[in-house]
Protein backbone atom coordinates (compact mmCIF):
# COMPACT_ATOMS: atom_id res chain seq x y z
CA UNK A 1 0.00 0.00 0.00
CA UNK A 2 1.35 3.32 -1.28
CA UNK A 3 2.20 5.79 1.89
CA UNK A 4 -0.07 8.64 2.19
CA UNK A 5 1.64 12.62 1.94
CA UNK A 6 1.16 12.72 5.37
CA UNK A 7 3.98 10.04 5.59
CA UNK A 8 6.52 11.00 3.02
CA UNK A 9 5.81 14.78 3.52
CA UNK A 10 6.20 17.16 6.29
CA UNK A 11 3.25 19.09 7.41
CA UNK A 12 5.04 22.17 6.15
CA UNK A 13 5.62 21.16 3.05
CA UNK A 14 1.44 19.35 3.10
CA UNK A 15 0.43 22.93 4.58
CA UNK A 16 2.10 24.51 1.43
CA UNK A 17 0.90 22.53 -1.25
CA UNK A 18 -2.59 23.02 0.47
CA UNK A 19 -2.65 26.49 0.34
CA UNK A 20 -1.19 26.34 -3.46
CA UNK A 21 -4.62 24.95 -4.18
CA UNK A 22 -6.28 27.95 -2.37
CA UNK A 23 -3.79 30.63 -3.89
CA UNK A 24 -4.71 28.85 -7.59
CA UNK A 25 -8.19 29.60 -7.12
CA UNK A 26 -8.15 32.92 -6.21
CA UNK A 27 -5.99 33.82 -8.90
CA UNK A 28 -8.00 32.05 -10.98
CA UNK A 29 -11.51 34.18 -9.78
CA UNK A 30 -9.07 37.22 -10.29
CA UNK A 31 -7.97 36.48 -14.01
CA UNK A 32 -11.24 36.25 -14.88
CA UNK A 33 -12.72 39.25 -13.45
CA UNK A 34 -12.46 41.34 -16.94
CA UNK A 35 -14.50 44.41 -15.39
CA UNK A 36 -12.91 45.98 -18.57
CA UNK A 37 -14.26 43.66 -21.45
CA UNK A 38 -17.96 45.20 -21.41
CA UNK A 39 -16.75 48.73 -22.49
CA UNK A 40 -13.16 48.21 -23.92
CA UNK A 41 -14.50 49.16 -27.21
CA UNK A 42 -16.14 52.29 -26.10
CA UNK A 43 -13.15 53.20 -24.24
CA UNK A 44 -10.79 53.01 -27.48
CA UNK A 45 -13.34 54.62 -29.32
CA UNK A 46 -13.60 57.65 -27.19
CA UNK A 47 -9.73 58.22 -27.81
CA UNK A 48 -10.99 59.31 -31.41
CA UNK A 49 -10.07 55.68 -32.74
CA UNK A 50 -12.77 53.53 -34.55
CA UNK A 51 -13.58 49.75 -34.30
CA UNK A 52 -11.38 48.26 -36.93
CA UNK A 53 -8.47 49.98 -34.52
CA UNK A 54 -10.12 48.00 -31.38
CA UNK A 55 -9.97 45.00 -33.89
CA UNK A 56 -6.41 45.46 -34.94
CA UNK A 57 -5.47 45.37 -31.01
CA UNK A 58 -6.52 42.17 -30.70
CA UNK A 59 -5.13 40.83 -33.27
CA UNK A 60 -1.96 42.54 -32.53
CA UNK A 61 -2.25 40.26 -28.74
CA UNK A 62 -3.44 37.37 -30.65
CA UNK A 63 -0.22 37.29 -32.81
CA UNK A 64 1.97 38.08 -29.67
CA UNK A 65 0.46 35.48 -27.85
CA UNK A 66 0.88 32.90 -30.70
CA UNK A 67 4.65 33.61 -31.08
CA UNK A 68 5.32 33.36 -27.58
CA UNK A 69 2.83 30.45 -26.78
CA UNK A 70 4.99 27.30 -27.18
CA UNK A 71 8.83 28.75 -26.02
CA UNK A 72 6.37 30.20 -22.54
CA UNK A 73 5.78 26.77 -21.93
CA UNK A 74 8.68 25.78 -22.72
CA UNK A 75 10.38 28.09 -20.28
CA UNK A 76 7.83 26.85 -17.49
CA UNK A 77 9.26 23.37 -18.25
CA UNK A 78 12.40 24.68 -17.93
CA UNK A 79 12.57 26.91 -15.04
CA UNK A 80 9.83 26.25 -13.03
CA UNK A 81 6.34 26.93 -13.42
CA UNK A 82 6.14 29.50 -10.15
CA UNK A 83 8.62 31.67 -11.45
CA UNK A 84 6.78 31.74 -15.03
CA UNK A 85 3.77 32.62 -13.20
CA UNK A 86 5.63 35.79 -11.01
CA UNK A 87 6.88 37.03 -14.41
CA UNK A 88 4.09 36.80 -16.46
CA UNK A 89 1.90 38.65 -13.57
CA UNK A 90 4.32 41.34 -13.18
CA UNK A 91 3.68 42.20 -16.98
CA UNK A 92 0.28 41.92 -16.92
CA UNK A 93 0.58 44.42 -14.39
CA UNK A 94 2.55 46.71 -16.33
CA UNK A 95 -0.38 46.32 -19.38
CA UNK A 96 -3.11 46.80 -16.53
CA UNK A 97 -1.04 49.84 -14.95
CA UNK A 98 -0.77 51.41 -18.62
CA UNK A 99 -4.47 51.36 -19.50
CA UNK A 100 -5.20 53.71 -16.33
CA UNK A 101 -2.96 56.49 -18.18
CA UNK A 102 -2.13 55.64 -21.98
CA UNK A 103 -4.51 57.31 -24.67
CA UNK A 104 -3.36 57.09 -27.84
CA UNK A 105 -3.31 54.28 -30.18
CA UNK A 106 0.43 53.27 -30.31
CA UNK A 107 0.15 53.36 -26.15
CA UNK A 108 -2.77 50.82 -26.71
CA UNK A 109 -0.63 48.75 -28.94
CA UNK A 110 2.12 48.60 -26.61
CA UNK A 111 -0.21 47.56 -23.66
CA UNK A 112 -1.48 44.87 -25.72
CA UNK A 113 1.99 43.62 -25.96
CA UNK A 114 2.52 43.83 -22.72
CA UNK A 115 -0.89 41.41 -22.54
CA UNK A 116 0.21 39.25 -24.79
CA UNK A 117 3.55 38.38 -23.15
CA UNK A 118 1.91 38.04 -19.98
CA UNK A 119 -0.79 35.95 -21.21
CA UNK A 120 2.02 33.49 -23.09
CA UNK A 121 3.69 33.31 -19.98
CA UNK A 122 0.58 32.18 -17.51
CA UNK A 123 -0.64 29.28 -20.10
CA UNK A 124 0.07 26.15 -19.17
CA UNK A 125 2.04 26.97 -16.13
CA UNK A 126 -0.79 27.73 -13.94
CA UNK A 127 -2.73 24.08 -14.87
CA UNK A 128 0.49 22.56 -14.45
CA UNK A 129 1.52 23.55 -11.21
CA UNK A 130 -2.42 22.90 -10.09
CA UNK A 131 -2.01 19.17 -11.15
CA UNK A 132 1.29 18.95 -9.75
CA UNK A 133 0.31 19.75 -6.65
CA UNK A 134 -2.31 17.27 -6.15
CA UNK A 135 -0.06 15.10 -7.58
CA UNK A 136 2.85 15.66 -4.60
CA UNK A 137 -0.94 14.99 -2.32
CA UNK A 138 -1.10 11.71 -3.92
CA UNK A 139 -4.56 13.02 -4.79
CA UNK A 140 -4.27 13.42 -8.72
CA UNK A 141 -7.14 11.59 -9.47
CA UNK A 142 -9.25 14.77 -8.49
CA UNK A 143 -8.13 17.55 -11.01
CA UNK A 144 -11.23 16.69 -13.51
CA UNK A 145 -13.15 18.00 -10.01
CA UNK A 146 -11.30 20.56 -9.01
CA UNK A 147 -10.76 21.99 -13.02
CA UNK A 148 -14.75 21.92 -12.83
CA UNK A 149 -14.79 23.78 -10.10
CA UNK A 150 -12.25 26.29 -11.70
CA UNK A 151 -13.85 26.75 -15.19
CA UNK A 152 -16.91 27.44 -13.02
CA UNK A 153 -15.29 29.86 -11.15
CA UNK A 154 -13.87 31.63 -14.28
CA UNK A 155 -17.65 31.72 -15.51
CA UNK A 156 -19.04 33.59 -12.69
CA UNK A 157 -16.18 35.92 -12.38
CA UNK A 158 -16.64 36.55 -15.78
CA UNK A 159 -20.67 37.78 -15.34
CA UNK A 160 -19.94 39.51 -11.93
CA UNK A 161 -16.62 41.10 -13.59
CA UNK A 162 -18.95 42.39 -16.23
CA UNK A 163 -21.96 43.85 -14.66
CA UNK A 164 -19.80 45.41 -12.46
CA UNK A 165 -17.67 47.17 -14.87
CA UNK A 166 -20.51 48.07 -16.93
CA UNK A 167 -22.12 49.84 -13.59
CA UNK A 168 -18.90 51.43 -12.95
CA UNK A 169 -17.87 52.19 -16.87
CA UNK A 170 -21.38 54.35 -16.75
CA UNK A 171 -19.94 56.63 -14.80
CA UNK A 172 -16.40 57.04 -16.10
CA UNK A 173 -15.14 54.98 -19.40
CA UNK A 174 -11.62 54.82 -17.98
CA UNK A 175 -12.60 53.62 -14.25
CA UNK A 176 -12.75 49.60 -14.47
CA UNK A 177 -9.41 50.24 -15.44
CA UNK A 178 -8.21 51.54 -12.30
CA UNK A 179 -10.07 48.28 -10.53
CA UNK A 180 -8.43 46.30 -12.96
CA UNK A 181 -5.05 47.04 -12.08
CA UNK A 182 -6.14 46.39 -8.28
CA UNK A 183 -7.02 42.87 -9.53
CA UNK A 184 -3.79 42.23 -11.19
CA UNK A 185 -1.99 43.43 -8.15
CA UNK A 186 -3.98 40.41 -6.01
CA UNK A 187 -2.41 38.33 -8.84
CA UNK A 188 1.19 39.09 -8.88
CA UNK A 189 0.60 39.09 -4.54
CA UNK A 190 -0.76 35.26 -4.78
CA UNK A 191 1.79 34.18 -7.56
CA UNK A 192 4.50 34.89 -5.25
CA UNK A 193 3.06 32.92 -2.58
CA UNK A 194 3.19 29.75 -4.52
CA UNK A 195 5.41 27.17 -4.12
CA UNK A 196 7.01 24.72 -6.24
CA UNK A 197 5.68 20.79 -5.80
CA UNK A 198 9.56 20.13 -6.58
CA UNK A 199 9.21 16.58 -4.89
CA UNK A 200 7.23 15.91 -8.09
CA UNK A 201 8.26 18.50 -10.18
CA UNK A 202 12.52 18.04 -10.14
CA UNK A 203 12.69 20.82 -13.26
CA UNK A 204 14.32 19.81 -16.69
CA UNK A 205 18.27 20.44 -17.82
CA UNK A 206 19.01 23.54 -19.32
CA UNK A 207 21.24 22.23 -21.61
CA UNK A 208 18.87 19.61 -22.88
CA UNK A 209 18.53 21.42 -25.96
CA UNK A 210 16.78 18.96 -28.05
CA UNK A 211 13.96 18.67 -25.69
CA UNK A 212 11.66 21.20 -27.58
CA UNK A 213 11.92 18.84 -30.54
CA UNK A 214 11.20 15.32 -28.42
CA UNK A 215 8.04 16.97 -26.88
CA UNK A 216 6.91 18.10 -30.63
CA UNK A 217 7.31 14.96 -31.74
CA UNK A 218 5.86 12.89 -29.11
CA UNK A 219 2.61 16.01 -29.22
CA UNK A 220 2.04 15.48 -33.33
CA UNK A 221 3.94 12.10 -34.09
CA UNK A 222 4.39 9.83 -32.21
CA UNK A 223 0.98 10.29 -29.49
CA UNK A 224 -1.60 10.63 -32.60
CA UNK A 225 -4.32 9.94 -29.78
CA UNK A 226 -3.07 13.53 -27.93
CA UNK A 227 -2.33 14.96 -31.31
CA UNK A 228 -6.01 14.55 -32.21
CA UNK A 229 -7.18 15.30 -29.03
CA UNK A 230 -5.14 18.56 -29.31
CA UNK A 231 -6.34 19.30 -32.69
CA UNK A 232 -10.32 18.68 -31.57
CA UNK A 233 -10.25 20.56 -28.46
CA UNK A 234 -8.80 23.87 -30.43
CA UNK A 235 -11.91 23.34 -33.11
CA UNK A 236 -13.75 23.23 -30.22
CA UNK A 237 -12.57 26.29 -28.56
CA UNK A 238 -12.60 28.29 -31.64
CA UNK A 239 -16.60 27.41 -32.02
CA UNK A 240 -16.88 28.68 -28.57
CA UNK A 241 -14.97 31.70 -28.33
CA UNK A 242 -16.41 32.77 -31.85
CA UNK A 243 -20.01 32.95 -30.33
CA UNK A 244 -18.59 35.59 -27.45
CA UNK A 245 -17.82 38.35 -30.69
CA UNK A 246 -21.03 37.54 -33.34
CA UNK A 247 -23.21 36.80 -30.47
CA UNK A 248 -22.76 40.89 -30.12
CA UNK A 249 -23.89 41.44 -34.03
CA UNK A 250 -26.46 38.86 -33.47
CA UNK A 251 -27.94 40.49 -30.89
CA UNK A 252 -27.81 44.26 -32.80
CA UNK A 253 -29.30 42.15 -35.79
CA UNK A 254 -32.81 41.43 -33.06
CA UNK A 255 -32.48 44.65 -32.02
CA UNK A 256 -31.57 43.83 -28.43
CA UNK A 257 -31.26 46.60 -25.99
CA UNK A 258 -27.65 47.27 -26.23
CA UNK A 259 -28.34 48.65 -21.99
CA UNK A 260 -29.15 44.78 -21.81
CA UNK A 261 -25.93 43.56 -23.25
CA UNK A 262 -24.02 43.70 -19.99
CA UNK A 263 -26.78 41.36 -17.92
CA UNK A 264 -27.10 39.03 -21.19
CA UNK A 265 -23.08 38.47 -21.21
CA UNK A 266 -23.63 37.65 -17.16
CA UNK A 267 -26.00 35.37 -17.55
CA UNK A 268 -24.12 33.40 -20.44
CA UNK A 269 -21.22 33.11 -18.26
CA UNK A 270 -23.09 32.26 -15.26
CA UNK A 271 -24.76 29.34 -17.55
CA UNK A 272 -20.95 28.30 -18.24
CA UNK A 273 -20.15 28.13 -14.63
CA UNK A 274 -23.17 25.62 -13.80
CA UNK A 275 -22.57 23.58 -16.47
CA UNK A 276 -18.95 23.05 -15.79
CA UNK A 277 -19.72 22.16 -12.37
CA UNK A 278 -21.49 18.26 -13.96
CA UNK A 279 -18.22 17.79 -16.32
CA UNK A 280 -16.67 15.73 -14.24
CA UNK A 281 -19.68 13.89 -13.76
CA UNK A 282 -20.49 13.41 -17.18
CA UNK A 283 -17.62 12.30 -18.16
CA UNK A 284 -17.34 9.44 -15.36
CA UNK A 285 -21.22 8.49 -16.45
CA UNK A 286 -20.83 8.05 -19.71
CA UNK A 287 -17.31 8.74 -21.13
CA UNK A 288 -14.90 11.21 -22.64
CA UNK A 289 -15.92 10.35 -26.56
CA UNK A 290 -19.79 10.08 -25.95
CA UNK A 291 -19.64 13.57 -23.87
CA UNK A 292 -17.50 15.57 -26.64
CA UNK A 293 -19.52 13.64 -29.43
CA UNK A 294 -22.73 15.06 -28.23
CA UNK A 295 -21.01 18.88 -27.89
CA UNK A 296 -19.74 18.55 -31.17
CA UNK A 297 -23.09 17.94 -32.45
CA UNK A 298 -24.25 20.65 -30.08
CA UNK A 299 -22.14 23.21 -31.95
CA UNK A 300 -23.71 22.48 -34.99
CA UNK A 301 -27.46 22.45 -33.96
CA UNK A 302 -27.16 25.54 -32.16
CA UNK A 303 -25.33 27.90 -34.83
CA UNK A 304 -27.68 26.68 -37.40
CA UNK A 305 -30.45 27.88 -35.75
CA UNK A 306 -29.16 30.82 -34.71
CA UNK A 307 -28.59 31.26 -38.78
CA UNK A 308 -31.85 30.56 -39.32
CA UNK A 309 -33.69 32.06 -36.67
CA UNK A 310 -33.36 35.93 -35.58
CA UNK A 311 -35.31 36.67 -32.31
CA UNK A 312 -34.60 36.84 -28.45
CA UNK A 313 -35.59 32.95 -27.79
CA UNK A 314 -33.10 32.07 -30.08
CA UNK A 315 -30.48 33.49 -27.73
CA UNK A 316 -31.01 30.15 -25.73
CA UNK A 317 -28.91 29.05 -28.32
CA UNK A 318 -25.81 31.12 -27.68
CA UNK A 319 -26.67 29.99 -24.07
CA UNK A 320 -26.25 26.23 -25.33
CA UNK A 321 -22.92 27.20 -26.80
CA UNK A 322 -21.69 28.73 -23.88
CA UNK A 323 -22.76 25.69 -22.18
CA UNK A 324 -20.54 23.62 -24.19
CA UNK A 325 -17.88 25.55 -23.33
CA UNK A 326 -18.38 24.61 -19.72
CA UNK A 327 -18.43 21.35 -19.94
CA UNK A 328 -16.08 20.60 -22.73
CA UNK A 329 -12.85 22.38 -21.35
CA UNK A 330 -12.28 20.54 -17.98
CA UNK A 331 -13.01 17.13 -19.64
CA UNK A 332 -10.31 18.04 -22.26
CA UNK A 333 -7.78 19.42 -19.55
CA UNK A 334 -8.27 16.03 -17.47
CA UNK A 335 -7.38 14.22 -20.47
CA UNK A 336 -4.50 15.97 -21.65
CA UNK A 337 -3.28 15.66 -18.37
CA UNK A 338 -3.52 12.37 -18.46
CA UNK A 339 -1.03 11.63 -21.67
CA UNK A 340 1.72 13.82 -20.86
CA UNK A 341 4.39 13.77 -17.74
CA UNK A 342 4.87 16.18 -15.78
CA UNK A 343 8.48 17.78 -17.25
CA UNK A 344 6.29 18.32 -20.55
CA UNK A 345 2.79 19.09 -19.30
CA UNK A 346 3.15 23.13 -19.49
CA UNK A 347 4.85 23.08 -23.23
CA UNK A 348 1.74 20.63 -24.16
CA UNK A 349 -0.39 23.04 -23.27
CA UNK A 350 0.74 25.32 -24.47
CA UNK A 351 0.91 23.97 -28.06
CA UNK A 352 -2.73 23.11 -27.42
CA UNK A 353 -2.84 27.33 -27.19
CA UNK A 354 -0.85 27.66 -29.98
CA UNK A 355 -2.95 25.62 -32.09
CA UNK A 356 -6.63 27.11 -31.20
CA UNK A 357 -4.64 30.48 -32.11
CA UNK A 358 -3.69 29.23 -35.42
CA UNK A 359 -6.85 27.73 -36.35
CA UNK A 360 -8.30 31.23 -34.75
CA UNK A 361 -6.78 33.57 -36.83
CA UNK A 362 -7.12 31.78 -39.93
CA UNK A 363 -10.82 30.68 -39.15
CA UNK A 364 -11.86 34.00 -37.74
CA UNK A 365 -10.03 36.10 -41.30
CA UNK A 366 -12.49 33.66 -43.24
CA UNK A 367 -15.86 33.60 -41.47
CA UNK A 368 -15.35 37.87 -41.37
CA UNK A 369 -15.10 37.54 -45.12
CA UNK A 370 -18.33 35.74 -44.79
CA UNK A 371 -20.09 37.88 -42.30
CA UNK A 372 -18.99 41.21 -44.39
CA UNK A 373 -20.07 39.96 -48.44
CA UNK A 374 -22.76 37.44 -47.03
CA UNK A 375 -24.78 38.13 -43.77
CA UNK A 376 -24.60 37.19 -40.32
CA UNK A 377 -27.47 34.57 -40.71
CA UNK A 378 -24.64 32.97 -43.50
CA UNK A 379 -21.62 33.29 -41.34
CA UNK A 380 -23.62 31.47 -38.34
CA UNK A 381 -24.63 28.41 -40.66
CA UNK A 382 -21.51 27.73 -42.66
CA UNK A 383 -19.77 28.16 -38.74
CA UNK A 384 -21.61 25.47 -37.49
CA UNK A 385 -21.33 22.99 -40.13
CA UNK A 386 -17.82 23.54 -40.75
CA UNK A 387 -16.40 23.38 -37.39
CA UNK A 388 -18.93 21.51 -35.89
CA UNK A 389 -18.54 18.50 -38.48
CA UNK A 390 -14.48 19.66 -38.06
CA UNK A 391 -14.89 18.82 -34.44
CA UNK A 392 -16.71 15.44 -35.11
CA UNK A 393 -14.64 14.51 -37.56
CA UNK A 394 -11.18 14.95 -35.20
CA UNK A 395 -13.41 13.43 -32.27
CA UNK A 396 -13.43 10.07 -34.12
CA UNK A 397 -10.09 10.12 -35.13
CA UNK A 398 -9.07 10.39 -31.71
CA UNK A 399 -11.29 7.89 -30.63
CA UNK A 400 -9.67 5.15 -33.13
CA UNK A 401 -6.14 5.98 -31.99
CA UNK A 402 -6.30 5.95 -28.39
CA UNK A 403 -6.22 2.52 -27.13
CA UNK A 404 -6.97 3.47 -23.96
CA UNK A 405 -10.61 3.70 -23.32
CA UNK A 406 -13.00 0.95 -21.81
CA UNK A 407 -15.81 -0.71 -22.72
CA UNK A 408 -17.81 2.67 -21.51
CA UNK A 409 -15.39 4.70 -23.04
CA UNK A 410 -13.57 5.91 -19.88
CA UNK A 411 -10.25 6.92 -20.11
CA UNK A 412 -7.87 4.58 -18.35
CA UNK A 413 -4.73 6.03 -16.83
CA UNK A 414 -1.73 3.80 -17.66
CA UNK A 415 2.00 4.68 -16.43
CA UNK A 416 4.57 5.37 -19.46
CA UNK A 417 1.50 7.42 -21.97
Amino acid sequence: MADSPEATLTPQKIEAYRNNIRYLYIIRALHFSFVIIPTYALFIQSHSLGIEDVLTLKAILSVVVLLLEVPSGFIADLFGRRMTLIIGALFWLLSALSYCFIDTFFQFAVAEILFGIALSLLSGADTAIFYDTLAELDEAETFGKHESRLTALAGFSEACGGLLGAFIASYDLRSPFYLYAVFVLFIVFYSFKLVEPEGHYAGVDPKEKTRMKAILKFVFIENRALFWLTIHSAIAAVATFLIVWLSQDYMKLIDFPVAAFGVAWAAFHAIMGVSSLYADALSRRYGVVKVLMWLSFLIIVAYICLGIFQNVFALAFVGLLYVNRGIRTPITKSCIHNFVSSEMRATVFSLHGLVFRVIWIIYAFGIGLCVKYASLSTGLVVTGVVLGFLALFTLSLFSKASEQYDSHGSLEVRNGT
